[in-house]
């Protein structure tokens, strides 16, 4: 016993303590979260949300009716006040796996609306997002209406 003792005393360390605290933390939230999933029969959703430092990412896969083929994925990134910064759309393909629809990418105002918008396709030749992307501009009226996207 005094043989084990000392051997756990040399060979864990705090750091290998925190990564079993985070770890268990972790597959405490995935398994809370696919039993909510599991036990909700109406629910063809499954979302994960991540929170950083610097906002949070939120994960969004939709199912078919019977709960067992994945159709989409939604991929939404935001600021720490909320404001979404990017969104990605995946398509589900049988072959392929996940395979990139589009991506937005916005740039807000300081009263947090929406002053641009780059959206750009998923090129299957390059297999990645496509560099020629379309921008919206975003104007508004002096009561922060939107009145025009161009």
């Amino acid at each position: 016993r005094k043989q084990l003792h000392s051997f756990l005393e040399r060979n864990i360390t705090k750091k290998t303590i925190m990564k079993t605290i985070i770890t268990t933390i972790l597959l405490g939230v995935f398994i809370s979260t696919s039993y909510i999933y599991a036990n909700d029969p109406d629910n063809k959703t499954f979302s994960f949300e991540e929170k950083t430092e610097w906002g949070c990412i939120k994960e969004s896969t939709y199912f078919d009716e019977s709960g067992n083929q994945p159709e989409k994925k939604e991929i939404i990134h935001t600021d720490k006040s909320d404001k979404v910064l990017k969104k990605e759309t995946y398509q589900w393909d049988a072959r392929d796996g996940w395979v990139g629809l589009q991506q937005d990418q916005f740039e807000h105002n300081l009263d947090g609306k929406i002053t641009k918008a780059k959206r750009a396709r998923w090129d299957s030749k390059q297999i990645s997002w496509s560099a020629n992307i379309k921008i919206y501009t975003y104007s508004y009226d002096s009561d922060g209406e939107l009145v025009a996207i161009k």
